[in-house]
């Protein structure tokens, strides 16, 4: 084992603006929409050829968003597949001179609800029942 001191550097909430990606808001949005696609295929037992015929979505996107290759879907893309799984997507954004939110309200049998806060560059996940550090 290395005996050497290590850093411990703490993470703004987004992995990819840590990393330096230039679109790491999007990024973060998008890889939070397919976690919630993946959470609904996984809840209702789905494999990818089920929700395709489920939703007419390609079994191929269903498997993507399985590999998280998200680079061929838009944020617009993952909110109908959303959609057509039968869940009810609700963006809110409230301007205000630093901090702007994102509620995204995914709810499904389960009652989860993702909301993002995004204010100076980082977002973060609440469960619903937490008050929002505004």
């Amino acid at each position: 084992m290395n005996d050497e001191p290590f850093e411990i550097v703490r993470g703004s909430g987004n992995v990819f603006a840590d990393f330096g990606h230039p679109n790491a808001e999007v990024e973060q949005l998008k890889a939070l929409l397919a976690a919630e696609i993946i959470g609904v295929l996984d809840d209702c037992a789905l494999t990818v050829r089920k929700a395709e015929e489920q939703t007419g979505i390609a079994a191929a996107d269903f498997s993507r968003i399985r590999k998280v290759k998200l680079d061929r879907f838009t944020i617009d893309r993952l909110m109908t597949i959303l959609k057509r799984l039968d869940q009810d997507v609700d963006i809110k954004v409230t301007s205000a001179h630093i901090l702007q939110v994102w509620s995204i309200h995914t709810l499904y049998s389960c009652q989860k609800c993702l909301t993002l806060l995004i204010g100076n560059g980082n977002m973060e996940f609440f469960p619903k029942s937490e008050s929002y550090p505004v």
